[in-house]
């Protein structure tokens, strides 16, 4: 009878201890996830399967809270391994969608982040596009790991628009592709200041009087035929050609004649997106219709130049965020234009509880302000739990935004609800508007501020 009652209760024990775990959405046990996703990482982004070395390193980290996903996708991209491999820009951006986003891109995604890599913007531009994206999110709760927040830190991944005038200046000017370094630095000088003064002096004064240009030894004849490459953006016509090159050759010095070119109408044309002093500098804040307006894959948008203008924007984000976004920024800035108040108003706030307060502290130090109203919601489309951004409140918020910004020196206040009657909504959400990423949308608020 002894030994059945211990044979019984070892049967117990060893049903307890075979009993599956939960099974989370990748289709592993909880107690596997987080080896699953760092196992899936060798497969996808080196092509092998894992070594145990380096999957206890990854999954030790995942575990123990040291690493988050984007540490790992970080880690396995910029490995010694897979950089050995010297993809082409191609298959980096393939690599990325598939190991971050669990698919090959489509068409405009591809397009646009192998046109920033092309011009020297590094794959850590991609990372910090994709990290906030709601496809990368769902990759990582599948797995039960946390995705993290990235934001980029090399100069040349700050702006597209920068990146690429300074990496078209070393093919116009030095003849060359860009090196890694000089890219980077020039686009530092550039988004320190973000003003036009700046990008023309980056041009005249930091590529033609580089030692690099100035020991070309170029003739009067070729010197001119540089610059209208560099600062018209085409060749030489005949009679502008003979012009300029009558007057080099009669003494006028070269950097009266660069000085024509780099204030010419055609140079101001390419640079044209830049403000023409520091005090013109617009800051642009946001929430997630704004991103909607700039990404087609969601995310966020941090400390970005658009046509220009410095965005932040996020989601589900207010007040709170536009005053953290300004601390962070400083001070460098005349205007701020602030398409806000969906996200508070849902919550019930009226513009006087936060924003006109610290608007009048903005007027009072001599800032302009934009204010974007709130746009059009429609109800039939809204989520449950989402009640609050029905469209009664959008537009009981805009009546005291309004009745703030109306005949208020240094305001600008747009009526953005009455344009929204004309913009397609998503009827997933009846919040957003469609189809992303809403370009004609931006174009409309950046119009205003200029």
């Amino acid at each position: 009878m002894k030994n059945f009652t211990k044979f019984l209760a070892f049967v117990l024990c060893l049903v307890v201890v075979l009993q599956p775990l939960p099974v989370n959405a990748a289709g592993n046990n909880q107690g596997d996830s987080v080896e699953a996703f760092v196992s899936r990482m060798y497969q996808v982004v080196l092509g092998r399967e894992a070594d145990s070395d380096g999957l206890n390193h990854w999954t030790s980290g995942l575990r123990s809270g040291s690493f988050n996903a984007i540490d790992i996708v970080r880690g396995f991209f910029w490995s010694t391994e897979y950089c050995q491999k010297s993809k082409t820009n191609d298959e980096l951006v393939i690599d990325c969608y598939n190991a971050m986003l669990g698919r090959n891109p489509d068409d405009e995604g591809f397009n646009h982040w192998v046109t920033r890599l092309n011009v020297g913007m590094t794959r850590d531009a991609i990372y910090a596009g994709f990290v906030g994206s709601t496809e990368f999110h769902n990759l990582c709760d599948s797995y039960g790991i946390n995705p993290g927040t990235y934001s980029v830190t090399q100069e040349c991944d700050k702006s597209y628009e920068v990146t690429s005038f300074v990496s078209r200046l070393y093919l116009k000017a030095l003849g060359r592709d860009y090196d890694f370094d000089g890219l980077n630095n020039w686009c530092g000088e550039i988004n320190s200041k973000q003003d036009r003064e700046t990008v023309r002096n980056v041009a005249s004064n930091g590529f033609f009087h580089s030692q690099e240009f100035t020991d070309k030894n170029l003739d009067n004849g070729e010197y001119v035929k540089v610059l209208y490459r560099t600062f018209v953006g085409r060749e030489y016509d005949e009679p502008g050609y003979n012009y300029w090159l009558a007057k080099l050759n009669a003494g006028e010095s070269r950097d009266s004649i660069l000085d024509g070119f780099a204030n010419s109408p055609e140079f101001n044309g390419m640079i044209g997106g830049f403000p023409e002093r520091k005090s013109d500098k617009i800051l642009f804040i946001g929430d997630s219709r704004t991103v909607c307006c700039l990404k087609s894959d969601g995310g966020t948008v941090h400390n970005e130049v658009h046509d220009g203008v410095t965005v932040y924007a996020a989601w589900g984000l207010g007040y709170d965020f536009m005053r953290s976004s300004i601390a962070e920024y400083g001070d460098d800035y005349g205007t701020l234009a602030v398409w806000l108040g969906c996200n508070d108003a849902a919550k019930g706030k009226s513009f006087y509880d936060d924003y006109a307060g610290f608007y009048e502290e903005l007027l009072a130090q001599g800032k302009k302000i934009i204010l974007f109203n709130v746009g059009r919601t429609d109800d039939d489309c809204l989520a449950p739990g989402d009640e609050g951004y029905c469209d009664y409140n959008m537009v009981e918020y805009n009546k005291t935004m309004s009745s703030w910004a109306q005949n208020r020196a240094g305001v600008t206040y747009v009526d953005v609800y009455s344009m929204s009657q004309n913009w397609l909504l998503n009827d997933e959400d009846g919040i957003h508007y469609w189809p992303r990423p809403t370009q004609d949308i931006w174009n409309t608020l950046i119009g205003y501020c200029r």
